[in-house]
């Protein structure tokens, strides 16, 4: 008999101190500033003054290339793209989108979030509040990136990928060229993760696959177009990955039509 409420009492307690935690970290500075400080920057080589250093191959951790960052020429201003990364961290689909994006000639802001000292795993939906944290870290990059003197502050593009597209989706802020959501349908159970924020006239590019193995269910089925509505530079892309010979597909920008497409949204979005 007293056992039951002992129990809930425990529980509840757990969750009052998660809620501090997340509360007290969210938009904390020192955990911001982490997720920025090991973030990877990746620079075009065409930008350097003189060689592009051979030991990074154009990209490294921020805190250990701020002295290299001094070498680029600051009077061709270059496009950057804000890059969300999925729950996983920083994994084979951050190195092999930041090396696409690389080789087009974007330079990338890729903040870490697993940098933090306080972050509940959060694959598989396990943990709600993770996407203040996305949001708070991509709002943070955002500011850092318009006063970093070598960035065209008229062309910062996001682009998210599984988890960070999610962030990608939900960002409220303006003053983006445009975003890109790879790999989510903008649908969830969780209502402050369902639909797209931010200005209606922003350019949006999301891309998700018919058969993503993440979105199965009932609730986060579909895709992000059902949130387009009276957003005139929007397009919602559903890959048929059937036509691949897979059965089933989340990396959605492996697919080279669908690289085409990136590419061109980038292109068509940049403003002279």
């Amino acid at each position: 008999m007293v056992r039951f409420p002992q129990l809930s009492l425990c529980f509840l307690a757990a969750f009052l101190l998660s809620a501090c935690a997340t509360m007290g970290t969210t938009n904390d500075p020192g955990e911001l500033a982490r997720t920025l400080d090991d973030a990877i920057v990746a620079i075009p080589a065409e930008y350097y003054k003189g060689d592009a250093p051979s030991d990074l191959f154009s990209w490294g951790r921020m805190k250990k290339v701020k002295q290299d960052l001094a070498n680029i020429a600051g009077e061709k201003k270059m496009p950057l793209v804000i890059y969300l990364h999925g729950c996983a961290g920083f994994d084979w689909y951050t190195n092999h989108d930041i090396s696409f994006l690389l080789r087009n000639g974007y330079a990338v802001l890729a903040p870490n979030s697993s940098a933090r000292k306080y972050r509940p795993a959060s694959c598989g939906g396990l943990y709600r509040d993770i996407l203040a944290f996305r949001l708070a870290e991509a709002s943070y990059a955002h500011e850092v990136a318009k006063n970093l003197p070598w960035v065209d502050k008229r062309n910062i593009f996001m682009v998210g990928f599984s988890e960070g597209a999610l962030a990608t989706a939900q960002y409220g802020r303006g003053g983006l060229a445009g975003r890109i959501i790879l790999g989510w349908t903008c649908n969830s159970g969780w209502p402050e993760y369902k639909g797209i924020s931010g200005p209606r006239d922003e350019p949006i590019l999301a891309v998700v696959s018919s058969n993503d193995p993440w979105f199965t269910s009932p609730e986060t089925s579909g895709h992000c177009g059902n949130w387009m509505l009276f957003r005139r530079n929007a397009e919602s892309v559903v890959v048929n990955v059937k036509l691949h010979g897979v059965t089933s597909l989340h990396d959605v920008q492996s697919l080279p039509e669908v690289q085409d497409k990136i590419l061109q949204f980038l292109e068509v979005n940049r403003r002279p």
